[in-house]
């Protein structure tokens, strides 16, 4: 029986959520190192889910190592900008 989360449709739903990151944001245009991470990791921890095809890929592994990376720029930036958790 095939995993509903890595069906083609849930694929191309990943692949669009993926595109709509990087036509909202403004990737690229922020000069601190911080930000280019999170705006380079989040879309990509979607795109790695669109290419894999089962949860044992290497796919589901490069995403959860993609959305680790994005939670610590989260909290890394909260502590650049002084934000108040």
């Amino acid at each position: 029986m095939r995993d509903p989360l890595f069906s083609p449709l849930a694929r191309m739903g990943y692949l669009m959520a993926a595109l709509a990151l990087v036509a909202v944001g403004h990737i690229w245009v922020y000069w601190h190192p911080i930000e280019v991470v999170m705006d380079v990791a989040a879309p990509s921890t979607l795109l790695f889910l669109a290419f894999a095809r089962h949860r044992h890929d290497i796919f589901v592994k490069l995403g959860l190592a993609s959305l680790v990376l994005l939670v610590a720029a989260m909290l890394a930036a909260i502590v650049w900008m002084k934000i108040p958790a």
